[in-house]
This record gives structure tokens, sequence and C-alpha cells, in this order.
């Protein structure tokens, strides 16, 4: 029989992660992933999540009205009244609160209770602190506030309410995600990254293998106990077939008694083999048919697309937009 595990998602941002493991199959069609609480404090992003989780309550196929409000054809339906338990449902799952706030622990604890009280120990905890705190071009940033201090930054040290909820959950597996910034970011001369490490591999007294996916060094790595330099838990988009440079840093926690059996099989099951070959864009788009441009009913040569842009220019340049005649000059 197939265990069901409970997601838990903090700092879900639009809900990337959450839709990820959501969308895993088990061979009979099941899904071994149920995403049960997602917290976003953005209002945009909590938007998103929020209609992701709604439109995951609806497998077979999403409702028509939701095309239609994608294609312009009507304004956005008011989804609790059109569809009132999934949209119930969806609002159980997402909260928009604050990590690290009084208030957002009171409501998160009373959540997690109910989730462990249903599922015990088959959870999964996954989420990412935010990452301005972290990012080269945040960090840039800071330097430029007068008086800013990032010791006295809460931003840098919010990873610390992911682990107070590791410690309470005490979850199946962790995965923590944030930008390769994280490794050199540095308060009063410590590593972030070598503190996160350390509180991580010390949470329930050293219950959790901490596990890199993409390792340099497998034979090592894949060693019970071993500690892995900061630079092993860099995953390299390009390295796995996907077309882009995005590299971030991902942390994985097992925990021990899970391991106990077969250690070795289960770790060298969470390492991502590296493609031979590298995917670009141009092989993602190589065998899409090619799309006329539309100005003319002529072959798109360059030489045929130039001419008629600059006819159309032309045209455009001959038009009254009703400025004085200095503006309209320039324009």
């Amino acid at each position: 029989m197939t265990s069901t595990f409970a997601v838990v998602d903090l700092f879900a941002g639009p809900g990337g992660l959450a839709e990820g493991f959501s969308s895993v199959r088990n061979t009979d069609g099941t899904r071994p992933f149920q995403i049960e609480l997602s917290v976003e404090k953005e209002a945009t992003a909590f938007q998103t999540l929020r209609l992701r989780s709604f439109l995951r309550n609806f497998p077979s196929g999403f409702p028509d009205e939701y095309y239609q409000f994608l294609n312009g054809e009507i304004p956005e339906p008011n989804w609790s009244e059109r569809f009132p338990a999934e949209w119930a449902r969806a609002c159980n799952e997402t909260r928009q609160l604050e990590l690290g706030t009084p208030a957002a622990q009171e409501e998160i604890d009373k959540r997690l209770d109910e989730i462990t009280s249903t599922y015990r120990s088959n959870v999964v905890l996954i989420g990412g602190p935010p990452c301005q705190a972290y990012s080269l071009v945040g960090r840039a940033r800071n330097m430029g506030i007068a008086g800013y201090k990032a010791s006295e930054a809460h931003r840098h040290f919010l990873y610390k309410e992911y682990i107070r909820i590791v410690e309470k959950l005490q979850p199946a597996v962790f995965v923590m995600e944030n930008v390769k910034g994280i490794l050199s970011s540095a308060v009063e001369g410590e590593r972030v990254f070598d503190r996160v490490l350390h509180d991580l591999a010390e949470v329930g007294n050293g219950a959790y293998q901490l596990v890199p996916l993409s390792p340099r060094s497998k034979d090592v790595m894949l060693l019970p106990g071993a500690h892995p330099p900061a630079t092993d838990f860099i995953v390299r988009s390009e390295d796995h077939s996907v077309p882009q440079a995005r590299h971030r840093v991902i942390v994985v926690g097992v925990r021990k008694d899970i391991l106990h059996e077969k250690p070795l099989p289960v770790l060298a099951a969470l390492q991502l083999p590296k493609s031979e070959s590298v995917v670009t864009v141009r092989d993602i788009l190589q065998p899409i048919p090619r799309l006329r441009s539309g100005f003319s009913d002529r072959d798109d040569a360059p030489d045929v697309w130039q001419h008629d842009v600059a006819r159309l220019m032309r045209d455009v340049s001959r038009l009254d937009p009703g400025l004085d005649r200095e503006k309209r000059t320039e324009f």
C-alpha cells in the first residue's frame, strides 16, 4: 500500500515547489503528495498561490470559466460563489501570513497540529527563506542604505522559523531552497549558510542526514553521516536537461530512522544524474513551426521584413499625434 505524505510549504511564493510535488503520480495515477499548508505573505504571489491551490481541485480539467477569464472573454469569476467547496479547501490550504511573527506562529502551529494528527510522521516540509537578504542584488541594495546592519535585518534569520517548524513537525524529509548568493552571504564575519547547515544538522539532536542533490564527489557524499562542502548543495539546471543557467542551493534532509535499514540505496536514489549533453533553448524551439511576422503576405526574408517595417513606420510618421511641432519632429 502506497503512503500519502502531507506537504507543508513555507515562504511559498506563488507555489512553484508545491506544484512540483503535486504533479508526481504513482503508477496507479494517485498522488503520493498532498499539499496541506502553503504560507506566503506577499499579496500578489499569494493570489497566484491560492488560485493554483483552487485549480488542483479539478484533476479532470479546469473549469471552462477559467479559460474564458484567461482569454479576456469574461471578468474573473467569484470562485467562492461558483465553486464554494473547492474554494474553501484552497482557503484552508493557503495562508497569507508573515512567518516569524507571533500571530503567524499561533495560526500555523494550530494547523500543523491538525496535519500531524492525520498524517503522523508522513510529512514533507519544503520552502526557502526570502532570498532578498542573500542575493547579490539585494545585498548591493542594502549596502546603499544608511546605517544598515545585516545583524539587525530579521530577513537574514527567517530560516530559524523554518528550523523551528522542522523541530515541531519532525518531517520525514525537508527541502530548503535558496539563491546561490546565500553561500557568500555573511553576518559579522560568519557565513550564513554555514550557520544554516549547522542548525539543520542539530535538529532533533542530529536526527537528519543532510543530502546534496548534485554532489561533485558522489562516493564521499553517499556515506551516512558525511558532511558535504557547501558548494555541493548547488543544483545547476543546465546539468539536468533544463535549457537555462539557473543555479539554486537546495538542501534535502532525510530523517535518519528512515535511512536506518538501507541508507546507501536511499541516498543514491536522491542523487540527480548529470545529463550527458546540454539542452539549449534552440533545441527546445527547433521543432516548433516557424511563425510568420504578419507584416506581409510574401516570404519573410530579412530584406523583405526590413522593407515592410520601414514602410509601416513611414505610415506611422505621417499620423497626427496631436503634438506641437518640436515634439512632433522628435516623435
